[in-house]
């Protein structure tokens, strides 16, 4: 769950906490006493007996309650970060935080952009990051070895949160300060910061920046989830050879690749000792052991593509594949290993999500999925030709990845037959997706192109009364009021163009109550579609028909800028307003007449009761309440042609 929370002089960091989790729907027990024991019913001691709810700010596990956090004191401000886990073992030392040491290292350091060197490691304090000309702010997010301890990040003595881009110029120092003595801290012990030193390089036209070592983006995943998180890391070749291996290219290997990765999943674990108990590759380079499991069940993809030596196969289609120990890496390239899901067919597909180049937040986007068998990924010569024999894959899911490889399952969420899903973005979403096996399909993750997250405009909810009627009888329910965002179109993948809440936006709510679950952003515009060109409807209720309108308050509306008969688009509605939405019934000459009736304040059963009916054309600008004429020949609900509107009788 993520969430952004509207901050006020009375706000703490508890408040947010639980105003975060009740808005999506979570109930908490505790925060009134400043300690949450339980939430979604997961409670302290379920996990075992040092197991409970933790929370960090700035990814700082606090030494006082979160009540203590507050916006008066300055303590809690815009832009920080909470965030609340559940810890199983050492009272959160398995989410990062020990009183057992005083370990003030950084223990990793990302950067939005730019290229970092020498590569990172918690023992190494000074670093030049080189960054593309045209640079002005980097976002900086470091991770304390143990987050007992804070980490700041300055230039000069302006210091910057972990969500606040820093500006850089050419020669910009950024410093990357953990565990002053003099900042709170809840572990014992005076000693000094550790400090990080991050000088700011710009390229120039004229003098190239020439990495020293070559930089991989490692990659490694098993049922849907990274088994570390994906990083460039800086390779010089020989890193398989400390442990034990041997590969046969002149420089980096795909194998010196795969050493490290089992370095980033076991940590201190994986040494030259036990290597062997992690990772067994023969000397032809076909594995039998892959991050401690048996197996040969498993491959790897190099920049999203089939890894061979470019020469024909002797016989059969595609190409000579290469292994781990004769696959040659090159400066930029991106390897992907992983085990198959399907052990029995190797059916697990490699796939690549086609998106759009922007998103917004509260609208809907649409994104389409394709795969082709990763196993059979020899038959193309490279990464482009093996994508553009892809197929589009139905019934997978899809899931947003941030930066430190969280995986993030978009709910309800599957691609239909051609590959596509429409959903509404939402806070969480971080700009890459991956697919998630469904039933039956596996899919490999391979992250999408960062899709830019841009903030919708506000939201704002009306209360109104909406009254679809089309055949002669109304579509829906009008008991009550019904509460209606300004983007309740966007949700859907429609456009309106005002400010607030337009007819478009009541139009798609009225949808919703009249189909239910069957309408939905992949299928809304089998029920409902709108001209791109004239923005005018040409499918309302599911019937295709150019004969349809809309009365505001009993009248025949304008929109802000006086239009007669205005679109759905175009038309804003007010709090308290009253909506009839219409499909005509008389086709050919528009001859249906909006109606009212003057009816009895009271009246008695058995008793007869007389009442008027008076109606004007709908389709007539000019139409008024007052220039009703009265009608003759109509039924009990006002019906001339049929646009109904009732009286009411108290009795």
């Amino acid at each position: 769950m993520e969430e952004w929370i509207d901050l006020n002089e009375d706000s703490t960091v508890m408040s947010c906490v639980v105003k975060a989790l009740e808005k999506n729907g979570y109930e908490q027990t505790g925060a009134e006493n400043n300690y949450i024991s339980s939430i979604a019913g997961l409670a302290a001691f379920d996990g075992g007996s040092m197991s409970g709810w933790m929370g960090t700010l700035n990814d700082w596990f606090t030494n006082y309650g979160f009540d203590a956090f507050t916006v008066a004191a300055g303590t809690l401000g815009s832009g920080d970060e909470i965030r609340i886990m559940y810890t199983r073992n050492g009272y959160g030392a398995d989410l990062g935080g020990s009183w057992d040491n005083n370990d003030k290292t950084v223990k990793w350091l990302a950067f939005s952009a730019g290229e970092l060197s020498p590569a990172f490691h918690k023992d190494t304090h000074e670093y030049t990051l080189t960054v593309d000309k045209g640079t002005d702010s980097v976002l900086v997010t470091p991770t304390a070895s143990n987050k007992n301890y804070q980490v700041r990040t300055y230039v000069g003595e302006t210091e910057y949160k972990r969500t606040a881009m820093v500006p850089t110029v050419d020669g910009t120092t950024i410093t990357v300060k953990c565990g002053d003595p003099s900042w709170p801290t809840m572990n014992e012990g005076n000693e000094p910061a550790q400090v990080y030193t991050i000088n700011v390089k710009v390229k120039s036209d004229d003098k190239p920046v020439t990495p020293a070592n070559t930089k991989v983006l490692v990659r490694a995943q098993d049922g849907g989830a990274w088994l570390h998180q994906p990083m460039v890391r800086e390779l010089a070749g020989g890193e398989a050879e400390k442990y034990g291996y041997t590969d046969k290219v002149e420089g980096v290997s795909a194998l010196d690749a795969l050493v490290v990765s089992h370095e980033l999943t076991f940590g201190d674990d994986f040494t030259p000792e036990t290597a062997k108990d992690f990772l067994e590759v023969s000397s032809s380079g076909f594995i039998t052991k892959l991050y401690g499991t048996e197996t040969s069940i498993c491959g790897f993809y190099v920049n999203g593509g089939y890894p061979n030596d470019g020469t024909k196969a002797p016989s059969g289609p595609g190409y000579n594949g290469t292994t781990v120990v004769n696959t040659k890496l090159n400066d930029g390239d991106t390897v992907d290993f992983f085990f198959y899901a399907d052990g029995d067919a190797y059916s697990d597909y490699y796939t690549w999500i086609d998106v759009p180049e922007t998103m917004v937040t509260g609208e809907a986007i649409t994104v389409t999925v394709k795969g082709f068998f990763a196993v059979e990924g020899y038959r193309y010569k490279d990464a482009a030709e093996l994508k553009a024999a892809a197929r589009p894959l139905e019934g997978v899911g899809l899931a947003w990845v941030d930066a430190d490889g969280y995986i993030k399952p978009i709910k309800g969420v599957v691609t239909d037959e051609d590959g596509q899903a429409t959903f509404t973005v939402g806070s969480e979403a971080t700009g890459y997706l991956v697919a998630q096996s469904g039933d039956d399909v596996y899919a490999l993750m391979n992250p999408s192109d960062y899709i830019r997250k841009v903030a919708g405009k506000p939201v704002e909810t009306l209360g109104l009364t909406i009254r679809s009627q089309a055949d002669n009888a109304y579509l829906q329910s009008m008991d009550k009021e019904l509460e209606v965002a300004s983007n309740t179109a966007e949700k859907y993948g429609f456009t309106d163009k005002v400010e607030g809440v337009s007819v478009l936006d009541a139009l798609v709510a009225a949808h919703e109550l009249v189909y239910g679950d069957k309408f939905t952003p992949a299928t809304a515009k089998q029920y409902l579609a709108i001209d791109s060109q004239t923005d005018w409807e040409s499918k309302v209720f599911g019937r295709e028909t150019g004969f349809h309108g809309f009365y505001i308050n009993n009248d025949f509306p304008t929109n802000e800028a006086g239009a007669a008969r205005p679109k759905v688009t175009d038309t804003k509605l007010l709090d308290g307003d009253v909506l009839d939405y219409f499909v005509g019934s008389d086709t050919e000459n528009q001859n249906d007449y909006y109606t009212w009736l003057e009816v009895p304040a009271t009246m008695t059963s058995g008793e007869d009761i007389t009442v008027t009916v008076k109606g004007v054309k709908a389709m007539d600008p000019d139409a008024t309440q007052a220039n009703a004429q009265p009608l003759e020949g109509v039924g009990g609900y006002g019906y001339r042609y049929g646009q109904a509107h009732r009286g009411r009788c108290d009795g």
